[in-house]
């Protein structure tokens, strides 16, 4: 009886060892990691976002936002850029666009998708200030057929300006610019003086105006056009 139970203990001895090793010990393969996956929607983000946009989806963009109430102005090497104009870590695109023949009351619409704005009229608040009196408005601007218009898309997530939940949009009167480019606001100099009202985080349009240089900034809440 003693040999038979000595046999038995030492198969399961065995056994349990085998069983180590093919379960989840030193030679199993790790799980992966909350970071590992985070670092991948990072990825993406930066892969989708420095991605440049072509012509196609600039015109694609604005008939899924506009539909058929603005043109988009391929007549300029420049016509649209892209980058992180209002800082919310999502990339936007702006492109340069004229209105459509017989749109203006669509474009004007109180009720449009869209918000219709004159960045050069618009008075940013000071921050330094506890208290201010808020600057008057300058009233509706109002959209003509000859006009020159930048229309901006928020992105929306990791995908930007590209996701199809991208819908906010600001329709902006005589700031399409020539030579527009993306520049981070906070590497760029002429941009350092408005940084009080700016986000740091975001991007501001550089560009030229009738011949003088300026730039398209987001000021909590609205563009304002500064010239330099």
């Amino acid at each position: 009886m003693k040999p038979l139970l000595l046999c038995l203990l030492a198969a399961c001895v065995v056994s349990g060892a085998c069983r180590k090793s093919a379960g989840t010990g030193g030679n199993s393969p790790p799980e992966p990691s909350p970071s590992g996956a985070n670092r991948a929607t990072a990825d993406e983000r930066t892969t989708a976002e420095s991605k440049p946009p072509t012509n196609t989806e600039a015109r694609a963009t604005l008939e899924r936002i506009y539909k058929l109430a603005v043109v988009f102005d391929e007549s300029r090497p420049d016509s649209f850029v892209a980058g992180d104009f209002n800082g919310d870590g999502s990339g936007d695109l702006a492109v340069a666009v004229r209105p459509a023949a017989d749109m203006l009351g669509e474009i004007n619409n109180e009720l449009a998708n869209w918000i219709v704005a004159d960045p050069r009229k618009a008075i940013p608040a000071d921050p330094r200030k506890a208290t201010q009196t808020a600057p008057p408005e300058p009233g509706p601007v109002k959209i003509e057929q000859g006009d020159t218009l930048l229309a901006v898309v928020h992105g929306h997530g990791a995908e930007g300006w590209r996701s199809p939940e991208a819908t906010q949009s600001y329709l902006l009167k005589g700031v399409a610019a020539q030579g527009m480019r993306a520049v981070p606001l906070k590497t760029f100099p002429p941009a350092l003086e408005v940084r009080s009202s700016a986000n740091l985080r975001a991007d501001v349009i550089s560009g030229r105006l009738a011949g003088a240089d300026g730039f398209l900034y987001w000021a909590r809440g609205k563009y304002v056009w500064r010239g330099r």
